[in-house]
């Protein structure tokens, strides 16, 4: 058995993957590429291809580079969204900026058996998990009322800051269908680096619909979820375009912006 540490530790190799470690419980690490604060600064530059990614988990969410549509990894299976909200599979050689994904093994399963908005779903994981500052999978299955997603536009260099993109980014609001929610939840401290609190992403039973989620409405249906007490992180290989980014920033109006 290895020995247990609450010290948070972080290393660097190979000046491109960096490793946030706590305590070892057994469980695979989350993987993420590149960082929040790298897209709000606009480094939509690839990290890894889709089928590198899959080595590290088969499920998550993420951006394509040059943010050419967003996807939610389920089953191992790639579902990217265009600027019209529809899915279609992830094209060969098709390559990622930022995206977390996990090797999903579910700690408990819950049924969802009343009406819960995204913010009665959130508080409810909440107090099931009392751990504020460790990482979650989540998966939720199920009937749902209303979701409304959103789609970018894709961006060709010199690329422009997240939150220009996002100020021509497309809703879509979706009724009375069944689908499947991907979502994490990572603590308020890891706001540099991820996406605080919950972020999800959305795909349709027919797989034809979906995308980053901006609010949902559940009827009935199922939670899974898994923490994560591991997380690597895998920086874009372009040594010299990270080293011109400014990430010195507060950077949070701009990811409840982008979230």
């Amino acid at each position: 058995m290895r020995l247990l540490t609450s010290k948070l530790t972080v290393m660097a190799f190979a000046a491109t993957t960096a490793f946030l470690t706590g305590c070892y419980s057994g469980l695979p690490a989350m993987t993420q590429t590149s960082t929040i604060g790298a897209m709000v600064a606009g480094s939509y530059d690839s990290a890894m291809s889709c089928d590198e990614l899959l080595d590290y988990g088969d499920y998550g969410v993420g951006a394509l580079s040059k943010l050419d549509g967003e996807f939610t990894l389920i089953d191992g299976d790639f579902f990217v969204t265009d600027i019209e909200g529809k899915l279609s599979p992830a094209k060969p050689g098709a390559e990622v900026c930022f995206s977390t994904v996990v090797d999903f093994r579910p700690k408990a399963k819950v049924v969802i058996n009343h009406p819960m908005t995204k913010e009665e779903l959130n508080k409810y994981i909440d107090t099931v998990e009392q751990n504020p500052n460790i990482f979650y999978a989540v998966v939720v299955e199920g009937e749902f009322a209303t979701v409304t997603t959103r789609s970018l536009p894709p961006q060709k260099p010199p690329f422009q800051p997240l939150g220009e993109v996002i100020k021509r980014q497309v809703v879509h609001n979706m009724s009375n269908l069944k689908g499947t929610l991907i979502g994490f939840r990572f603590p308020s401290y890891a706001g540099k680096f991820n996406v605080a609190g919950y972020h999800y992403h959305f795909v349709n039973a027919e797989r034809t619909k979906g995308g980053h989620v901006k609010d949902f409405k559940i009827r009935k249906g199922s939670m899974q979820y898994a923490p994560y007490t591991r997380l690597q992180v895998f920086l874009p290989s372009d040594i010299e375009k990270l080293r011109k980014l400014d990430l010195r920033g507060d950077i949070s109006k701009s990811v409840q912006d982008f979230n």
